[in-house]
């Protein structure tokens, strides 16, 4: 399995390029949604529908137009998706996150 961490600093220029490097599984950071020729050629995190999700965080002051996802750009591998839960939400054995929900589309 390969994977790569990547900061895509908010451009969408390094989205094809995962494409086209042989990756199995991303883990973006500072993403902007991927562009419509990438979208329909990758799996991300269902909590973050590629299509509809708002590629976003909640940040001081407001929203950036960027977020971190986990992405499945091959079919080499099978991905378990597990939800996260936040802080206030989470039990015992959850995989907790300490930034905000996002909406639903």
């Amino acid at each position: 399995m390969k994977i790569i961490s990547w900061n895509l600093a908010h451009r969408h220029e390094p989205w094809r390029c995962l494409l086209d490097m042989d990756i199995d599984l991303a883990l973006v950071r500072e993403a902007g949604k991927p562009p419509p020729d990438v979208a329909k050629r990758i799996k991300a995190d269902p909590a973050v529908e590629v299509d509809c999700a708002p590629w976003e965080t909640k940040i001081v002051g407001g929203r950036a137009r960027f977020r971190t996802a986990i992405v499945k750009l091959s079919n080499r591998i099978e991905v378990e998706w597990i939800e996260t839960k936040s802080i206030d939400t989470a039990e015992f054995g959850d995989l907790v996150r300490t930034a905000p929900s996002h909406s639903a589309c």
